[in-house]
């Protein structure tokens, strides 16, 4: 029976720790994707750029696909 108790104690502790590592990770998250926010309009503006950069000037050629993400909040 205290072999079981101290069993659930070292669990419980465990689980602890990883809450708090969580926790840690997860703020430090909210501070990464506040150093990069990107309103709509940046995005909107950088989108236009990308597209104008991408387009075959006076060729017939189709334009060469392109992907980006960002990070929006807002």
């Amino acid at each position: 029976m205290w072999n079981d108790r101290q069993k659930a104690q070292g669990i419980d502790i465990e689980l602890a720790r990883i809450k708090r590592e969580i926790a840690d990770q997860d703020r430090e998250l909210e501070e990464l994707m506040h150093d990069h926010y990107v309103t709509h309009g940046e995005l909107d503006a950088l989108a236009a750029k990308e597209f104008e950069a991408a387009a075959p000037s006076q060729s017939s050629a189709p334009a060469p696909n392109f992907t980006m993400s960002f990070v929006v909040r807002g």
